[in-house]
This record gives C-alpha cells, structure tokens and sequence, in this order.
C-alpha cells in the first residue's frame, strides 16, 4: 500500500478517502475495540474517529507512513478521551436493572484482559499498539513520540511483567 499516493487522493475527494479507510480502519477498529471491549461504541467512535479524520487531511503533511500513524493515532486518543469523559457520568441500564447478559460463545480472555488493564499505561498502550493493531515498532515509537529501541525495550518489559503476573494466575 503506497500510502503517500492514497493520501493524496483522498485529499482530492471520497473515492480516495475510502481507499484510506480500507487501508486503516482493521488496525483502528481493533484497537478501539480493545479498549471499549463493545462492538457498538466501537462502531461509533470509530466513526467519528474517521470523520475527525476527513476534516483534518489537508491540514496533514506526509512525511512518512509512521508519521501518518503517529497523526491517525492522535485522533483516536482524542475520541477515546472524548468519549471516556462524555461517559464518565452515565449509568448502564445493565446496572439499573440487572439485565443478565446473553451467554456468548468465545473463549474467555478477561483475565489477561483485566492484566493488560492493570499494567503501567506506556506498557499497556505497547502492547495494545503492537497486537491489538498489529503495528511495527516504528509505528509504535511514532505514535508514542518515543524511539524505535525504547518501543523495543518497552515491548520487552511489558511482555515480562505480563508473563509474571499471568503465571501467578494458573
């Protein structure tokens, strides 16, 4: 995917925007996702994720495909926090009215979910990126405004911690 090309065209108009939102919205919806843990708020911010991202192309420069990830990154930060804090307030009619959830089938991950939630934010978010969105270390390091090592060495240290408190599980 020549992305210096997409973004062009998707500075010229709708069909060019779409070739970028097929090109990112995998690694976006899955990060988002991780950290709402529901597909309709997904589905929403998501959304608006991409919107902010329509108003703010042709104000976007293109350097590099990391620094697009790096720009694209700070848009999803932003909604996410946007959101959290529109949120802050609200009930779940869940609460309210003790509607029992319908029984899924999927293996069961909020152990290591619950984990990835307890670690320190700049281990959690390295993982998140590298996983959840299947970024290099490059993209990470540029999204993070870190070196590409220190994602490394990061990456690395959250893996060990996670490992050490997911043995103390079984």
């Amino acid at each position: 995917m020549d992305l210096e090309k997409i973004i062009k065209r998707a500075k010229g108009g709708d069909e060019g925007f779409r070739e970028l939102y097929d090109g990112t919205i995998d690694r976006v919806h899955a990060y988002v996702l991780a950290r709402t843990r529901n597909k309709f708020d997904t589905s929403e911010i998501c959304q608006d994720i991409y919107v902010s991202l329509w108003k703010s192309l042709q104000r976007f420069e293109y350097i590099s495909p990391a620094h697009f990830w790096g720009f694209l990154w700070t848009i999803v930060r932003r909604e996410l926090i946007r959101v959290r804090a529109r949120r802050k307030d609200m009930v779940s009619l869940e609460t309210i009215y003790d509607i029992p959830a319908e029984p899924e089938n999927y293996e069961d991950y909020r152990h290591l979910i619950e984990t990835l939630d307890n670690l320190k934010e700049r281990h959690r978010l390295v993982l998140e990126l590298r996983y959840f969105s299947n970024l290099s270390f490059s993209e990470v390091a540029q999204m993070l405004g870190i070196s590409e090592s220190n994602a490394k060495v990061l990456h690395h240290r959250a893996i060990e911690i996670l490992k050490s408190k997911l043995s103390n599980y079984e």
